[in-house]
């Protein structure tokens, strides 16, 4: 099987973003995710497991790309024809301790937005919970405490949705 966790993240605004530096933050969700599957013989793979940000889900001021990276991993997950194969996108909120937020500061941050970030050993239980059983769903949240989450989480509107369709159109070009 495989899991894929890889990602980077370099909150800025949009306006501020460089082609090149957005690329790679893109790419290295998106086309690691790709050179991962097709390593492998999709005969022998009995699970795929994308390790993506709730950002991908919510959305998070200063942080569109790497919820776009992570809402396109999502997506080309669900767009693999693996019948055969689990397939599940785990988004994990912050966490404590380790990983991009915790480097970043945002766990401290989101904090003081009543926003709790998981600890390692939350998410370690939780990531072995989700992948003791098979799931109706191809896309788990996991988090703690999300207190003032309306700080960071808008109506779904037009622009979501061509942002949606703006990513299948990505994943359909470098797919073919």
């Amino acid at each position: 099987g495989i899991v894929h966790g890889a990602g980077v993240n370099r909150p800025q605004r949009c306006e501020h973003a460089e082609f090149d530096a957005t690329a790679r933050e893109v790419a290295i969700k998106v086309n690691g995710f790709a050179y991962q599957v097709a390593a492998c013989d999709p005969a022998n793979l009995k699970a795929i497991v994308a390790m993506t940000s709730v950002i991908g889900v919510t959305g998070m001021q200063g942080n569109s790309w790497y919820g776009y990276a992570n809402e396109t991993l999502d997506l080309a997950l669900r767009r693999l024809s693996l019948p055969h194969c689990t397939k599940i996108a785990i988004a994990f909120s912050v966490w404590s301790e380790v990983g991009t937020g915790a480097r970043l500061g945002a766990d401290r941050a989101l904090q003081s937005h009543g926003i709790d970030p998981v600890s390692p050993k939350q998410g370690a239980e939780r990531f072995v919970q989700i992948m003791g059983y098979q799931h109706p769903d191809q896309q788990v949240i996991v988090m703690s405490r999300m207190g003032r989450a309306e700080v960071f989480i808008g109506d779904v509107d037009k622009g979501v949705v061509e942002a949606r369709q703006c990513s299948i159109n990505f994943i359909d070009k470098v797919t073919q």
